[in-house]
């Protein structure tokens, strides 16, 4: 439907040489005045005329409520040609609203295209400085992993084992925790007769079955292991190492398994907080391991 055009209107702009165009309220061009500005065929919106700066701005002045106000633009009139800024008042009507462009001298029209240069460097050099940021932390991760992760099993490193047990401290979600020392029986005999390529690969068979079968584990160094299982029976985790060594033994006919385990339980959870103290439980549990050591040389995995 056409606008009907204010005569009085038109004779102020007129009066002024000022150029005018007539949009509805999703910017949709419905009239154009004055002999600066020609809108072609494809350009059947004012946002097909205008920066992304500038669409923000008309965005704006079309959404809000205002009857009518002034603010400076960049406007491209034809495709072939340069932007140029223009000072714009714009005045609504019930129907539309009409934005009024006051070309600025060229000197102005440069200082505006530098000020938009300007910005869009700095929004490029914000989007690098964002993205050099995270990539600065994506690196402290990896290297923070890499710090406490043992580089062949990929299970956490001795370091951590305490790191990781000072946390439980304050932790409130455990009623008993059971640290298991394991060891590799006859792995030197692997590495001397297979070389230590084959060595390595059954540590990261192993590996894999504690990822699997138990809560975390921890590589101490060699063919020694520890486990942490949080809120499990003795009973219930010797099942667990029962499986993994039956898993176990479908890759080696060598090497077999010894553990000893210890429980604390979360009213005894100070013992975890001192390195002294975890050392002492950790030294129990060794204890156990080689008294399973005995058991297995006569014939019986199953720890008493």
């Amino acid at each position: 439907m056409q606008h009907v055009i204010n005569a009085r209107f038109l004779k102020a702009m007129k009066a002024v040489d000022v150029t005018g165009i007539y949009v509805n309220s999703t910017g949709e061009i419905r009239h154009v005045f004055g002999k600066d500005i020609t809108v072609s065929a494809h350009q059947l919106s004012i946002f097909d005329s205008v920066d992304s700066y500038s669409k923000k701005r008309l965005n704006n002045i079309l959404s809000e409520e205002k009857a009518n106000g002034t603010t400076d633009i960049y406007l491209k009139v034809d495709q072939e040609e340069d932007a140029k800024a223009y000072f714009l008042k714009y005045v609504r009507d019930d129907q539309g609203c009409w934005l009024i462009f006051i070309p600025y001298p060229d000197q102005y029209g440069k200082m505006v295209e530098n000020m938009l240069e300007a910005n869009s460097e700095l929004t490029r050099l914000f989007e690098e400085k964002l993205s050099l940021e995270m990539e600065l932390k994506l690196k402290v991760n990896e290297l923070k992993i890499a710090s406490i992760t043992d580089p062949l099993t990929k299970l956490y490193n001795r370091q951590y084992f305490y790191e990781y047990l000072e946390e439980r401290v304050s932790d409130t979600g455990w009623k008993s925790a059971t640290l298991v020392m394991i060891d590799f029986n006859d792995f030197k005999k692997v590495n001397d007769t297979f070389g230590h390529k084959a060595g390595d690969q059954l540590l990261t068979q192993f590996s894999s079955m504690i990822k699997q079968h138990c809560h975390i584990g921890f590589r101490f160094g060699g063919d020694e292991f520890v486990i942490v299982s949080l809120n499990k029976t003795e009973e219930n985790i010797k099942e667990r190492l029962e499986r993994i060594n039956k898993l176990f033994k479908q890759h080696t006919e060598i090497v077999t398994l010894s553990y000893g385990l210890i429980t604390v339980d979360q009213r005894d959870k100070e013992h975890l907080a001192d390195k002294a103290m975890i050392d002492q439980l950790l030294k129990e549990a060794d204890k156990r391991m080689y008294q399973h050591k005995r058991q297995i040389k006569q014939g019986d995995f199953h720890h008493r």
